[in-house]
């Protein structure tokens, strides 16, 4: 099992874990490298710098952005940036604008079906942060309504449902430029988790590397041995580092930090590219 995780959630996004508590998660777990990579924030990142210290931790700062690529949705982690960025804090800051204007059209479909009050429940289970649909999902179960995640993502938020609201992110070019504006990497978030064919996915890897991506996560939760050997040799066939990430958002909820495969051999790891001592 891998030990170094470069993809997690906390509080400060959709995660149930505050930054400190997940901090001390993988430490248990023996975890030596890890990045905090909470959706379009870094609000998360000072609490676990300081925690990743304490418990002798390697640290990255991370984020996860929402972008386009054609008609899809994909996700990308920066790694390794400085967080002072005046210009990846604006970009963010339009994000968060972007979700919330998102959130407020969900809880409006929401009513037109009946169900009052999501967004006020969705902003409490954020802890008064902007919720994403990860949020609308657990209030829905709290009120009975579903009985659990996938069943509120079918009947309500998934793409086409009564409550989707399509998103308007910035196209992928974008977010790699400003990733590598605030001196980071750019990593292609779970390639085979956007509901593409092989074909597609093949071609997304090759555009991501035209447009200057850095890296791509060959292993993640919910993908198997094969599956991972194959990621593995599109990463090198388009000279891509690999990454791992567990894309931790809750305990008992897909793998833990530390529980994760490593690298198929043959692949460059992503975080041999930087002098760890120059980052976080």
């Amino acid at each position: 099992m891998s030990k170094i995780d470069l993809h997690t959630h906390s509080t400060a996004s959709d995660g149930t874990l505050a930054p400190e508590e997940l901090v001390q998660l993988a430490a248990t777990a023996g975890v030596t490298l890890l990045a905090l990579t909470d959706h379009d924030t870094l609000d998360g990142l000072p609490a676990a710098r300081d925690a990743a210290q304490a418990s002798g931790v390697g640290f990255l700062p991370g984020v996860e952005i929402s972008a386009n690529w054609g008609p899809h949705s994909v996700h990308i982690v920066g790694l390794g940036f400085d967080c002072r960025s005046p210009s990846l804090d604006a970009f963010l800051k339009n994000q968060m604008l972007h979700r919330q204007s998102r959130a407020e059209l969900i809880a409006d479909r929401l009513a037109r079906k009946g169900i009052e009050g999501a967004l006020a429940g969705a902003v409490a289970l954020a802890g008064g942060r902007v919720p994403g649909r990860a949020h609308f999902a657990r209030y829905l179960i709290a009120e009975g309504q579903v009985a659990d995640f996938p069943r509120a993502f079918k009947r309500y938020l998934g793409r086409g449902c009564s409550a989707y609201v399509p998103p308007a992110w910035p196209e992928m070019a974008e977010v790699i430029a400003e990733i590598h504006r605030a001196g980071g990497a750019a990593v292609l978030a779970h390639p085979c988790h956007y509901q593409m064919s092989t074909t597609w996915v093949r071609h997304l890897l090759e555009q991501f590397r035209a447009e200057q991506g850095d890296g791509v996560e060959v292993v993640t939760s919910g993908d198997d041995a094969t599956r991972i050997e194959w990621l593995g040799q599109q990463a090198v066939a388009n000279s891509l580092a690999g990454s791992i990430g567990s894309d931790f958002h809750a305990p008992g909820q897909w793998r833990h930090p530390g529980k994760i495969p490593g690298l198929p051999r043959g692949v460059e790891s992503l975080w041999s590219r930087w002098d760890l001592d120059k980052t976080g």
